[in-house]
């Protein structure tokens, strides 16, 4: 049984709908790459040119939020839903289930990253997924930039640490996260599906300790949102996950629209049925080993399952 969201009954966005969904598209966009360059770039205008204005302002932002910690606003989530109108058909297609419920113990992992993690963003505003309240957790470092930080922490998301892991799964929290993070966008190609998951058990680890359901979920349609300016030489590949190490991203992209991606693609994220994994706190590395094999079937399965509506003809996922 599949059940499909709400929205996919929808009928296709107006100019209108679609301009106001790619400028809130374009400002998270933005906002992103001004926390990333700006306090590089405060320290330029210091050594520089001596200015210190730049270097002022970020120590007031920062000791503001020091004082008034930025928390989870509906009102903001709310106003970016509108986001998910930018793509037609834009939807969240539960397979085999119906929803997850609040509390219920349920990790939500999401393949793959992209570049810029467009249908996690997506997604994770829908209005189909707002009764599961999930926290949506993102690398810390994201949580740290200014500004782009803000928009994160009213959305709703929060580190992907492994004390904030633990804290929030002992409580029998919903959770969501990207197992592939940096190294899915370093080995990002347009129109090549692939995932990396084959080191990553950590989640899985967690999750038995806790017995927590974990839900596989692809993206279709990520794989078209950019175009990497990198070429798919196997040394450079190789080369770029040296530097995820460092926690880098080592990708360089342009979108359509230069960063924003084009409306001209539907973008469709698949979360399929659990996972169910028993409760073992002291897990052993053969246990974490056997059930993190579980769960990469079950997603190469989910895929298989639905490349035939949502993917390339003659299209295969490349498990790294």
């Amino acid at each position: 049984m599949v059940s499909r969201a709400r929205v996919s009954s929808r009928p296709p966005p107006g100019f209108k709908e679609r301009l106001i969904g790619g400028l809130l598209l374009a400002s998270l966009v933005y906002v992103w790459l001004f926390g990333v360059i700006v306090i590089p770039l405060a320290i330029y205008l210091v050594l520089a040119r001596g200015d210190h204005t730049l270097v002022l302002a970020l120590l007031v932002y920062y000791a503001y939020r020091f004082v008034f910690p930025t928390k989870e606003w509906a009102f903001v989530r709310d106003i970016y839903r509108a986001g998910n109108r930018y793509f037609h058909p834009q939807e969240v297609v539960f397979d085999g289930f119906e929803r997850i419920d609040p509390g219920s113990r349920s990790l939500i992992c999401m393949h793959p990253h992209g570049i810029l993690t467009v249908g996690w963003a997506l997604t994770s505003t829908s209005p189909t997924m707002s009764h599961a309240h999930v926290k949506w957790l993102v690398t810390e470092a994201l949580l740290r930039l200014p500004f782009i930080s803000d928009f994160l922490s009213w959305n709703g998301c929060a580190h992907v640490s492994k004390a904030y892991m633990q804290a929030r799964m002992s409580k029998g929290a919903n959770l969501a996260l990207l197992p592939g993070g940096f190294e899915e966008a370093s080995l990002y190609q347009r129109n090549a599906y692939r995932i990396y998951i084959r080191k990553r058990t950590g989640f899985i680890a967690y999750a038995l300790r806790y017995g927590y359901r974990v839900y596989p979920a692809f993206v279709f349609g990520e794989e078209k949102c950019y175009y990497s300016l990198l070429p798919d030489w196997a040394w450079l590949t190789a080369v770029r996950l040296w530097v995820n190490k460092y926690r880098v991203p080592a990708v360089a992209f342009v979108g359509k629209l230069f960063l924003v991606p084009g409306w001209d693609q539907p973008l469709i994220t698949v979360i399929g049925s659990p996972v169910q994994l028993p409760r073992i706190e002291n897990a052993d590395q053969k246990d974490v080993e056997r059930y993190h094999q579980v769960y990469v079937k079950a997603l190469l399965e989910l895929f298989d399952k639905h490349k035939g509506a949502y993917a390339e003809a003659g299209a295969s996922l490349e498990v790294w």
